[in-house]
């Protein structure tokens, strides 16, 4: 009888070393999917950020070159205003189009100071994440645009000249040459 109970305890004790075995393997399995998820976090941030940077260094140029534009060459101001939302769209590697409204005495500003705004309108067809879309918005909210209206999906009004998934009306202000 003492070489059952001696077999028994050695059973039991076998099953309790597996049972323990398999809740720490299981901890650590927890541990490595919540370091996983948090690495694509930080991975996502990242990216993010190094469009942001790419976006911030390429238009340092053409910021300053914005500030230059005379208020009297219509189709500059349109060129200029239409290209830096175009080369924008490419970095964040969204697909849409920009069109360039029309170039007006700001209503937004006093007619004394002779600062002229560019009426934009972007139609996004297509982003590859909504983190793009986001960073897009980012950079348009920190850049030398104000936005006017912001339409998804048919929300849009007929008076948009763009089509759409994603569409944007903005004003890129300008002002007068010193």
């Amino acid at each position: 009888m003492g070489f059952k109970s001696t077999l028994s305890i050695f059973i039991v004790a076998a099953a309790l070393i597996l049972y323990v075995g398999n809740k720490t393997l299981a901890g650590i399995e927890n541990k490595i999917k919540e370091t996983e998820k948090e690495i694509m976090k930080l991975e996502a941030k990242r990216r993010s950020l190094w469009i942001f940077e790419r976006v911030l260094t390429e238009k340092k140029d053409e910021l300053s070159a914005i500030q230059t534009v005379s208020t009297d060459n219509k189709f500059v101001a349109k060129a200029v205003a239409t290209d830096l939302l175009e080369s924008t769209l490419k970095l964040t590697r969204l697909r849409g189009k920009v069109f360039a409204i029309s170039f007006d005495q700001s209503k937004d500003f006093p007619d004394l100071l002779g600062i002229r705004e560019v009426s934009l309108q972007i139609g996004i067809r297509d982003y590859p994440t909504y983190i793009d879309l986001v960073n897009f918005m980012e950079y348009l909210t920190k850049g030398p645009f104000f936005v006017e209206g912001l339409y998804m999906g048919g929300a849009a009004p007929s008076n948009l000249a763009v089509g759409g998934i994603f569409k944007l009306q903005l004003k890129f202000y300008v002002t007068p040459e010193d």
